[in-house]
């Protein structure tokens, strides 16, 4: 695991050092400052506990203040942007005074202050007022050294390392003691479900640590993997030694098979009687719920705190039949924890907006995202995820909300990729798939094939690759043909797709594809 520090490390293809972090080189340096740092502050929250939530916080005051974070830093777009639309930092001082934030965002919006989804990847040429903006999503970056550089999975975009600090990671930590509570979870055991090494594993881990609540398990759908993964294996093996040091136990990840995960099922038996706490994915939530009660070993009641996917009314009916707690959260590793679940929901994925770090404005349906906390690790301003959300301000009652968070966030779907089992397939990758690659693969045009996301009966969300009846290639090598994209987009890993293989998510149906109601033959079909 490469710890960057400081911010031209960090950044792809800038100042890259070999990951092995030979002694005395600045990547070792750096790793063993990070881990110092690491090791002092998850002492103090073993010690003294995470620091009130949320802090006191003047929205107002926080957004101007990242308005001379972005006019200061290097690279970065916006204030480019604002220039080019007339807005002076006087004026928009003016503006959230008299309008408010959400409100002034609004118009920075409607006068081109935003980025949108393709322009924040680099996809296509960030253009303004006639005028081409170069950046690089890298100059985004606002973490502080020393820092962790977590990777994205490189299916929805450009393979990208999002740095965060350990400020940062306190922040994504900050929340987490309160969420507990307000689920009933504190005193509960709690376990993670997620591939390792991963980021989402690793950052879920090291953000409950610092919230005072370590994990007391992590399982893990396939054998660690290894190659290029190697060396956050080490490190994370070096993190679990030293963690003890300062009278913390974190766990390292064990084996809980993605078709047969009795480890998991038996740990839940054994040592959460009265019920625990298991964050994961939906789809992996509903496998090992349904695993459980095949082999006649059903689940104590277990609180799922999903993410990575939608959570459907249909997924959390499933898991609430068999007498479990469903309990979303919406994040991404560029944004960090964007939103956390309200338990007295309007929606399946009902959420209250982390509006202590984030402020958000809907647009055509779009959730853009502005951020307020210095250690929020991204600079962002009206920035697109390529998500579609509801967002209304209202007061539920919920533990929550009753901080005074009231921006509820819901309805969230992608909008420009396919997801299944926490990987995602970016609009354009799906595209060629169906234009070009199964085509040269099985015979046909791409008037013959289409990619579907569908939701069975049984909760679980599959990539349907539809086949015209006429095509005589066998079924196999279209399937093929998608695991083989599928593991290129994840850059050789091949884990990606031997745990999507193994679930069983793509289906291959000999069917004409579908139009849309305005006669278009779509190369991907949503729900």
């Amino acid at each position: 695991m490469r710890i960057a520090d400081g911010r031209a490390e960090a950044c792809a293809g800038k100042g890259r050092t070999s990951p092995s972090g030979r002694s005395g080189s600045p990547v070792a340096f750096a790793r063993l400052r990070f881990g110092a740092g690491l090791l002092t502050r998850l002492a103090r929250a073993r010690r003294d506990g995470p620091a009130p939530w949320p802090p006191a916080t003047d929205r107002a005051k926080a957004f101007l203040e990242r308005i001379d974070a972005m006019h200061a830093a290097r690279g970065a777009p916006f204030a480019t942007m604002l220039a080019l639309a007339g807005w002076t930092r006087e004026r928009l001082a003016q503006s959230v005074g008299a309008r408010g934030l959400e409100a002034t965002l609004v118009r920075l919006a409607d006068d081109g202050v935003r980025l949108d989804a393709d322009e924040v990847k680099c996809r296509v040429p960030l253009a303004r007022a006639g005028r081409t903006i170069a950046f690089s999503p890298v100059d985004l970056d606002c973490a502080a050294r020393p820092s962790v550089p977590l990777g994205t999975s490189g299916t929805s975009g450009p393979r990208t390392k999002n740095a965060i600090d350990l400020d940062g990671f306190e922040l994504q930590a900050s929340y987490m003691r309160t969420m507990l509570d307000a689920i009933g979870g504190l005193e509960l055991p709690l376990a993670l479900y997620y591939p390792a090494p991963s980021a989402a594993g690793i950052a879920h881990m090291l953000s409950f640590a610092l919230a005072g609540k370590p994990p007391d398990a992590w399982f893990c759908h396939l054998p660690e993997a290894t190659g290029a993964a190697l060396p956050w294996s080490r490190w994370l093996r070096m993190l679990v030694v030293a963690a003890r040091t300062v009278g913390v136990r974190l766990p390292l990840p064990a084996l809980a098979e993605v078709e047969r995960p009795d480890a998991l099922v038996d740990w839940l038996r054994a040592h959460a009687c009265r019920g625990a706490v298991l964050a994961t994915f939906p789809g992996s939530a509903l496998r090992l719920a349904a695993y459980a009660e095949a082999a006649g070993r059903p689940l104590p009641p277990t609180t799922f705190i999903l993410g990575g996917e939608p959570v459907t009314a249909r997924k959390r009916a499933l898991l609430e039949s068999r007498g479990h707690r469903v309990y979303p959260w919406y994040g991404a590793v560029d944004a960090g924890r964007i939103a956390i679940g309200c338990t007295d929901p309007a929606a399946p994925d009902d959420m209250h907006l982390l509006a202590d770090r984030f402020a958000a404005i809907e647009r055509d349906g779009r959730l853009l995202l502005t951020s307020l906390s210095p250690s929020v690790h991204k600079l962002y301003l009206n920035v697109d995820g390529g998500d579609l959300a509801r967002l209304e301000r209202r007061s539920c009652g919920c533990p929550i909300g009753r901080l005074g968070f009231d921006w509820h966030v819901s309805d969230v779907r992608s909008v420009q990729k396919l997801c299944v089992e926490g990987i995602t397939l970016p609009a354009d990758l799906v595209h060629r798939l169906a234009d070009e690659m199964l085509p040269a693969a099985c015979g046909g045009t791409p008037a013959d094939y289409q990619l579907a996301e569908e939701e069975g009966d049984d909760g679980w969300t599959r990539l349907v690759v539809r086949v015209a009846p006429g095509i005589a290639a066998p079924d196999e090598r279209a399937a093929a043909t998608v695991l083989d994209v599928i593991v290129a987009a994840a850059h050789g890993m091949p884990d990606v797709a031997e745990r999507i293989r193994r679930a069983g998510v793509v289906v291959v149906r000999r069917e004409a594809p579908r139009f849309s109601p305005g006669g278009k033959l779509l190369a991907a079909e949503r729900p």
